[in-house]
C-alpha cells in the first residue's frame, strides 16, 4: 500500500462538489508532483483507502453524511492513517475544532495559488 519506486504519492481529495473537486484535483496534478484520488463522499474515501495510503488528506467540511471532521476522526483511530496530515476546506470552517485537532483549514472561496501553498506547506 506504500508507493514504490516512480510512483506518485497521492493526496486524497474529498468533496461533494464535482466542479470543485475536479478544479482541484486538476491544479495539483498539474501543478506539484502529486497523483490526486477525488471522491465525493466519505463511503468513497473509505473505500479508496483499502488501497491507497495518501500523503495527505484534502477534506470539505460539508460533505453528505459525514462530515469532514467526523471522517478525519474516524481516520485517526486507524494507525495507517492516524500521522497522515490534514487540509479542511469550506466556506464555514470549525476554526476552534480545526485547531484542537492541529488540522490546516482552507476558506472557500480560494485562490488557486493558496490552495498550492497549503498543500505544499502542509506535506513539507
Amino acid at each position: 500500500m506504500q508507493t514504490i519506486g516512480n510512483e506518485r504519492k497521492t493526496i486524497l481529495v474529498v468533496e461533494d462538489d464535482i466542479s470543485i473537486g475536479e478544479i482541484i484535483a486538476l491544479t495539483i496534478s498539474e501543478e506539484t508532483p502529486f497523483r490526486v484520488c477525488l471522491v465525493s463522499d466519505a463511503h468513497e474515501a473509505f473505500q479508496q483507502l483499502k488501497e491507497i495510503v495518501p500523503v495527505l488528506f484534502l477534506l470539505d467540511y460539508q460533505l453528505p453524511g459525514m462530515s469532514g471532521l467526523q471522517f478525519y476522526d474516524q481516520l485517526c483511530t486507524m494507525p495507517e492513517f492516524a500521522q497522515v496530515p490534514s487540509i479542511m476546506i469550506s466556506a464555514n470552517l470549525p476554526w476552534y475544532e480545526l485547531k484542537k485537532r492541529k488540522i490546516a483549514g482552507l476558506q472557500k472561496p480560494f485562490e488557486i495559488d493558496e490552495l498550492l501553498a497549503i498543500v505544499e506547506g502542509t506535506i513539507q
